[in-house]
């Protein structure tokens, strides 16, 4: 298979003439054309030739015309990322999957801000970032391990979310959309602008009544504001805030001694980020990035069971508060021969107290130290060296070193062969490794069920990655091509395995819920595959984008082997109609896998292969100088289908799973003025 990959690429590579420059020349036009940019994979601002890796870009274009209400469905655009709708507004999403039923093996940032979370397995809670799509400039998705530039949570890469600076925001914009499932969305944002300042906030609140007979509806607010302040010409203070209040139902009717029991849970999360830029000269930046991230949850729900004759009623719950801070400061410096150097370092420290992952009560915390630096070396016109490297201390830990050595070939303006090593690591979370919870009779104080063990000693996560990539576009960018063959060795996997415990320490025995702990698998796991995405205009007022992901799972155990879906795909065109009507139709589909492995591999977690329709019909309308734009929207097309079967399902009905993903539609209307 891996060498029908490799075939596949050269093919595709150097199969369309149209590609190729000669001898490597390069016209007037293709020189002044405007090339795309991604800033997130090495921190520095290179073009998709010069990038030392793969990098998926989605544009504000697609945001909108998607007409997703989360962000977790746009990754569905992404080769490689596997992604399910568990119940409504919780999708599970990792990229090559070998992860939890809670994926935390992929850095998300926000305007350079991260929002992996520190409570419990770690990872984003996808429905409730705090970021509003109009307001998003561009999304990166980095496609393989950057732990040379983001540390420990970059395992397997990186997705960072740039919104628009207030400077360009217009003046207001307002947005409802309604329709099936109860959705009901208001959204709005206004900025103002005076002599170097500018000031833009929005304000969101979004419910939805989720699946049919499953208690998964959410109602949520969410505010946000940026200014951004430039004094003279080199500096520039920027600061971001905002607030996310959520209501959401949780748990299932059937779940066995109602251990997850039908609830509401609350959040109410706030951040504080600041940056500094200054910019003495067009080759060098100084950057500092401050910032303090809140999250405090409650959830709360009675369980009960018998044993030895009595029944117990015990109240348990998940609330938690958890807090990170974050000071980084970094260099980034150009030289003459078109080279490039970025370094720096990053302090955080993260906290979290929760009673009911800590049997003792104390909160728990740690403290990283990072040291990183990323240096693009122009060798001459043809080839680029690219050189990063992260040392990173966790407080009781050895230092651990992420490299990353890659050199890009450019025969021609328009293309790029890239090729190169990187090593990354996981640390675990905290909850991995001192995660202590166990149920207590509230009456006699006694332990009825020590259901997660400590494991102090456990490994992080090892992943040494080979590529091998092409990037092509033409001189219009009517087409463009951008593929990956990879090669990626995991050692020390943290995964869940049950664990035997003696009757007097265990007397109420659950078999949904038993004895667990983490950690590491003892095999070493490796995935060898073909990764592309092809973006064609083939007429003027058309865009179709078309990826594709083969994987080869070589894992002994075909349990942990099912966590790795062997392919995905998806396929959207994007059409402009005459009288500013606009349509867009995206296909995706997904083969089965498992979205954990724990105590019983043959039932949890099972995410369906599936295949899902999605699209959108718009009219735009200008008016006085301003647009607005109504829309019919809908997702799952064609028709009920199951994506994730749930732990609490194992030993239930198979025959009407009450989480299937459902068709919705709904009208948005929007405008700018």
């Amino acid at each position: 298979m891996f060498e029908r990959a490799v075939l596949t690429l050269a093919v595709i590579a150097l199969g369309p003439p149209c590609l190729a420059d000669s001898g490597g020349v390069s016209t007037e036009t293709q020189y002044l054309e405007d090339l795309p940019v991604v800033l997130t994979l090495s921190r520095l601002p290179q073009t998709l030739q010069d990038a030392p890796g793969a990098v998926t870009v989605i544009d504000a274009e697609m945001i909108r015309r998607s007409g997703y209400r989360d962000l977790g469905r746009l990754l569905r655009l992404v080769p490689g990322m596997q992604v399910a709708e568990e119940r409504g507004g919780r999708q599970i999403i990792s990229y090559h999957g070998l992860t939890t039923e809670y994926p935390n093996q992929m850095q998300v940032l926000v305007d350079g801000r991260s929002i992996y979370t520190p409570y419990f397995y770690g990872g984003a809670d996808w429905s409730s970032l705090p970021v509003a799509l109009e307001e998003i400039e561009r999304i990166e998705v980095v496609r393989g391990s950057d732990s040379a530039a983001y540390g420990s949570n970059a395992f397997l890469g990186v997705v960072n979310i740039i919104t628009r600076h207030s400077a360009v925001a217009p003046a207001a914009w307002s947005r409802v959309n309604l329709g099936s499932g109860a959705v009901r969305d208001l959204a709005a944002g206004a900025s103002l602008r005076r002599q170097g300042a500018s000031l833009r906030g929005d304000i969101q609140y979004r419910n939805d009544s989720g699946f049919d007979g499953i208690s998964d509806d959410r109602e949520q607010v969410f505010a946000n504001v940026r200014s951004d302040v430039r004094v003279q010409r080199d500096h520039e203070f920027s600061l971001f805030a905002g607030l996310v209040d959520s209501r959401l139902g949780m748990g299932y009717a059937n779940s066995r001694f109602n251990g997850n029991g039908v609830r509401e849970a609350t959040s109410d999360d706030a951040y504080l980020h600041l940056r500094w830029r200054y910019a003495p000269s067009e080759h060098e930046e100084w950057l500092i990035n401050a910032y303090r991230n809140r999250e405090q949850g409650r959830d709360e729900w009675i369980v009960s069971g018998s044993a030895g004759g009595t029944t117990y009623t015990v109240p348990v719950n998940q609330n938690r508060i958890s807090l990170r801070d974050d000071l980084e400061v970094q260099h980034q410096l150009g030289f003459d021969d078109g080279s490039r150097l970025v370094y720096g370092v990053e302090w955080r420290r993260d906290q979290l107290d929760s009673e009911a992952l800590f049997f003792d009560g104390k909160a728990r915390s740690e403290r990283i130290l990072r040291l990183f630096a990323n240096f693009a070396l122009r060798i001459d016109a043809q080839w680029l060296l690219n050189l990063g490297l992260m040392a990173e201390d966790y407080a009781g830990d050895p230092i651990r070193f992420a490299p990353r050595i890659f050199a890009n070939w450019q025969p021609g303006r328009n293309q790029s062969w890239r090729g190169g090593f990187s090593r990354a690591w996981r640390q675990p979370t905290l909850f991995e490794r001192h995660g202590d919870v166990r149920v207590i009779d509230p009456v006699t104080g006694r332990v009825l069920q020590h259901r997660w063990i400590p494991s102090p000693d456990l490994r992080p996560q090892r992943i040494d990655a080979l590529e091998l990539g092409y990037f092509a576009s033409t001189p219009a960018k009517t087409f463009q091509v951008d593929l990956r063959v990879f090669s990626e060795l995991v050692s020390d996997l943290a995964i869940r395995e049950g664990q035997l415990v003696a009757p007097p320490t265990n007397p109420l025995f659950w078999p949904v819920l038993p004895t667990s702990k983490t950690v590491n698998y003892e095999h070493a796991i490796r995935m060898r595959g073909l990764e592309y995405q092809l973006q064609w205009r083939p007429w003027r007022d058309a865009r179709l984008q078309f990826t594709h992901s083969l994987i080869d799972r070589r894992i002994a155990d075909p349990a942990y082997r099912s966590m790795v879906a062997p392919h995905t795909a998806s396929l959207s065109w994007l059409q402009d109609f005459a009288g500013g009507w606009q349509g867009t139709v995206s296909l995706f589909r997904v083969a089965s896998f498992k979205s954990e492995v724990g105590y019983d591999p043959s039932s949890d977690g099972i995410v369906h292969g599936h295949t899902s329709l999605d699209a959108r019909i718009a009219k735009r309308i200008r008016f006085a100088g301003h647009w607005a734009e109504l829309a019919l929207a809908g997702t799952n097309l064609l028709g009920r289908h199951l994506e994730v079967r749930p732990l609490e399902l194992a030993d239930g009905p198979t025959d009407d799973p009450p989480n299937e993903v459902e068709p919705r539609l709904y009208l948005s209307l929007r405008a700018e003025f």
